[in-house]
């Protein structure tokens, strides 16, 4: 009999060692999946989403994980190819390992998933600026960016003209790209709701374009104090250069198209002064926004924290936020937690969604590039 004893002893804590047991099956990783574009045309862009990604694994992996166990995150390139984003979704829904999605990154590959999310019933944080109206949005889609409305815009607009008096406005847009193409019907609409401010010139141009001359000149004979700048970095990066050359003495002024961190970096005093919009205080003395900023400094060095890696940070507290708060990886569980999320604090707002969509209440900070990669506040 003790011999007996003795065997099942040294069974037993030979399966507890190697893990064969039900408790600690319930230990292995609550998996997600992560939508975002690492290479192709917007790869610029994408590096900063999956650095936020990664961060808020590390940051919720540290503060206990979801449900006692850790969060894995299973990263996917779209390639900035709206049709493998799609696809890239429909795969993870397949997989019934994975609890929700965090992305897709970027307006195109959110349009392309918005018709599918209807029938995947797989709970999504997506990061895009393209506007939709709440009914718009699949019961499971909720969405993390700061939306530039008309009255955020016109908001924007009056702080700008406070602070720097401009009364003439030129826009130049990028009407290729659907939320660039957004973000400059809404602030006409903006301008309409009671400003002062002139719009003299309104001219486009596309994605890959390198020469503005023509467009310029045409802008420098209308006068403006300003160029509203609709577009993304690669573009706005040279249409400062040659506006500056071209002698424009100006503002630039832009909301989200001008929030990248590179476009301080690369265009340098050309850049200094061009005043946008980001949806994170660095200097808020919140305690999450405190350790996001040291945990970034040191996996990323001093350069300037950009909101792309602050939308898909806070995406990633959410989803574990919901895990936790079902109690339970289902994904229905975890779908009406998400929407139903109430008060949260990350670092770009505090979250409340009403079911679906976006946010209730958005949290925006006016600042100016300062000429080196960083930003500093408006005054």
């Amino acid at each position: 009999m003790n011999r007996r004893l003795l065997l099942l002893s040294f069974v037993a804590a030979m399966t507890g060692l190697l893990g064969w047991n039900a408790g600690a099956q319930t230990q292995a990783p609550v998996k997600i999946g992560g939508i975002v574009f690492i290479t192709g045309k917007f790869a610029s862009y994408g590096a900063e989403y999956a650095n936020g990604m990664k961060l808020g694994v590390d940051y919720v992996n540290k503060h206990g994980g979801v449900l006692g166990r850790k969060l894995e995150l299973d990263m996917q390139d779209s390639a900035s190819d709206s049709a493998q984003a799609a696809t890239l979704l429909r795969r993870f829904a397949a997989n019934p390992e994975i609890v929700g999605v965090v992305g897709p990154t970027g307006t195109p590959d959110f349009l392309a998933i918005v018709p599918i999310a209807k029938t995947l019933n797989v709970p999504v944080v997506a990061q895009s600026s393209a506007k939709f109206t709440h009914e718009e949005f699949p019961p499971s889609v909720v969405r993390v960016f700061l939306i530039e409305t008309p009255e955020l815009l016109k908001w924007y607009f009056d702080k700008v003209q406070a602070a720097r008096g401009i009364k003439r406005v030129a826009f130049v847009t990028d009407r290729s790209n659907d939320a660039q193409a957004n973000t400059r019907k809404n602030a006409l609409e903006a301008l309409k709701m009671g400003s002062s401010i002139e719009v003299v010139a309104d001219e486009s141009i596309k994605g890959g374009d390198r020469d503005f001359a023509a467009i310029i000149d045409k802008i420098l004979a209308a006068k403006p104090d300003a160029i509203f700048l609709a577009s993304t970095t690669n573009e706005v990066v040279l249409l400062m250069a040659q506006a500056r050359a071209r002698g424009f003495k100006g503002l630039f002024v832009g909301s989200s198209g001008l929030g990248d961190p590179k476009i301080g970096e690369l265009a340098k005093e050309n850049a200094a002064g061009a005043i946008t919009m980001l949806p994170l205080d660095v200097n808020a003395p919140s305690p999450v926004v405190k350790e996001f900023v040291a945990d970034y400094k040191a996996a990323y060095g001093d350069k300037a924290i950009g909101p792309f890696v602050a939308y898909t940070f806070d995406s990633v507290l959410l989803m574990a936020n919901a895990i936790n708060r079902a109690g339970s990886t289902d994904r229905a569980k975890v779908m009406q937690a998400l929407g139903s999320t109430k008060g949260f604090e990350g670092v770009t707002s505090t979250f409340t969604f009403n079911g679906k969509g976006d946010n209730i209440a958005q949290t925006a900070h006016i600042v100016e590039h300062n000429g080196s990669g960083g930003f500093r506040p408006l005054k």
